[in-house]
């Protein structure tokens, strides 16, 4: 059995997997202006949101989002 733990294993994949779609969005022009927006996007709803806690009816229906996944 490997000395390696899964989250160890998870946390590496995760990083690899980050540098092969940031390469990707870098090469691709459908991809670079849509993760463009959608980084524009994220930066203001942090912005406009920050310090505030999400409404419980939004916070259940994302974790039931996430839990089709």
């Amino acid at each position: 059995m490997s000395t390696m733990h899964c989250e160890e294993v998870v946390r590496l994949l995760w990083r690899y997997m980050d540098r092969e779609l940031q390469e990707h969005i870098r090469e691709c022009r459908h991809c670079e202006p849509r993760h463009e927006f959608e980084a524009r996007l994220r930066a203001i709803i942090r912005q406009k949101c920050a310090g505030r806690p999400a409404p419980e009816t939004l916070r259940r229906r994302v974790l039931a989002l996430l839990q089709e996944l």
